[in-house]
């Protein structure tokens, strides 16, 4: 969960992330992510700090999958 910080845009007044993991194909895994945005009161999600949002979650998860891949 993201409850404060400078992560959490202005708009938000939390960010939950869930997290699964499951067996793959080929002794892999595969991984799920389920992301909640929880506003405040009515203001929408600004759609512009939502992919950037993504954009910084998909490059840490390339950053730890190659690490990983490099050290298993």
């Amino acid at each position: 969960n993201i409850v404060g910080g400078a992560a959490l845009p202005d708009t938000a007044e939390k960010i939950t992330i869930d997290t699964i993991l499951s067996d793959g194909p080929n002794g892999g895994s595969v991984v799920k992510l389920r992301i909640k945005y929880h506003s405040k009161g009515d203001a929408p999600p600004n759609e512009d700090e939502l992919k950037a949002g993504k954009a910084k979650s998909d490059a840490l998860f390339k950053v730890i999958e190659a690490y990983l891949l490099a050290n298993a």
